[in-house]
């Protein structure tokens, strides 16, 4: 969420402080009322549009929540410097098609132009701050890259050369990978299950899956989620995929149990067995059933031999054949 700066006016300050206020004690419906009005007023700021356009995507409301970043970056003065990377990023994401794709790239041309201002730093502390920020641009490129290659396989898969323009994203997303992300690996595992390679996309979802369970910071729901999708669909060519992907489901329905999407694919999951192991795991509950009837019904078995032993086999004639009894006694 974006912080709000104190505005210049009064009535915009109050306004904002309430909204505040009430986004602190979890009520973003009554928060945006306030948001949409100090958005109305003279002298807003583009913090405040930051803020209004957070809270719309919250609530669902991505159309205005692109109208506000849109209007942030009118009110920042130059909608080509480097410091609206994310606002571009951010409409990129609500945006579809060709509209997307432009803004992806005008957000990934301002984030490389912020990692040459960071690489030129001057001075030791200089250097330090600059390679500090130069990492997180980095990351941020590499995420940007991969968003953008995800959007040829999917709203620009028709469009000509879509298959190598996705490449070329994703062979950028693994050259600012400098921190080992899960995210490369993933889209192009995707790209090669469009392109039917499914075991070069099953090695690569496993060693994505290798990076989400090691990751030193915690990956977000709907990545882990996205994830287990990716590894159901490389579940018929390696069962060791559908267990990864339980593995994922498994943490996923720890934190939220009322996910409907994650009890689907856990189902999902349950189906997608390899049929030996489901012959398997019925041969060992035949297996399990008989040997407990046997044990259940052999006292009974006892009993009536030692009951009637001694009347013949003639009193055998009128009880039930449940069971065998042997001819020799």
């Amino acid at each position: 969420m974006a912080s709000l700066a104190s505005p210049p006016s009064s009535q915009l300050q109050k306004l904002c402080q309430h909204a505040q206020a009430l986004l602190d004690s979890g009520d973003p419906e009554s928060a945006v009322l306030f948001l949409r009005r100090a958005a109305g007023e003279v002298g807003v700021t583009p913090d405040v549009h930051d803020a209004l356009a957070d809270v719309e995507v919250s609530l669902g409301n991505t159309v205005e929540a692109c109208k506000s970043w849109m209007r942030s970056i009118e009110l920042s003065g130059d909608p080509h410097d480097h410091s609206q990377a994310e606002r571009w990023l951010y409409i990129a994401q609500i945006q579809e098609g060709d509209e997307s794709r432009r803004s992806y790239m005008q957000g990934i041309a301002l984030l490389q132009a912020r990692s040459d201002v960071a690489r030129a730093a001057d001075g030791d502390v200089a250097a330090a701050v600059g390679e500090q920020e130069g990492s997180s641009v980095r990351s941020k490129l590499c995420t940007a890259f991969c968003a953008l290659a995800d959007l040829y396989l999917t709203d620009l898969c028709f469009e000509e050369g879509a298959e190598a323009a996705c490449q070329a994203a994703l062979d950028q997303a693994a050259h600012y990978n400098h921190l080992d992300s899960y995210e490369p690996m993933q889209g192009l595992a995707s790209l090669r299950l469009s392109q039917g390679n499914h075991a070069e996309a099953t090695q690569l979802m496993l060693a994505a899956f290798e990076r989400i369970s090691a990751s030193a910071t915690p990956v977000e729901g709907e990545a882990r989620l996205a994830a287990s999708k990716l590894l159901m669909e490389c579940a018929p060519h390696k069962p060791e995929c559908a267990d990864a992907a339980l593995d994922l489901l498994a943490n996923l329905m720890r934190e939220d149990d009322e996910n409907v999407e994650i009890w689907f694919m856990m189902g999902k999951r349950d189906s997608q067995l390899c049929p030996a192991r489901v012959a398997v795991f019925y041969a060992e509950l035949v297996i399990w059933g008989l040997s407990f009837l046997y044990f259940c019904w052999l006292p009974l078995h006892v009993f009536l031999l030692l009951r009637y032993r001694k009347q013949g086999w003639a009193s055998f004639s009128s009880l039930p054949q449940i069971l065998p009894f042997p001819s020799n006694i």
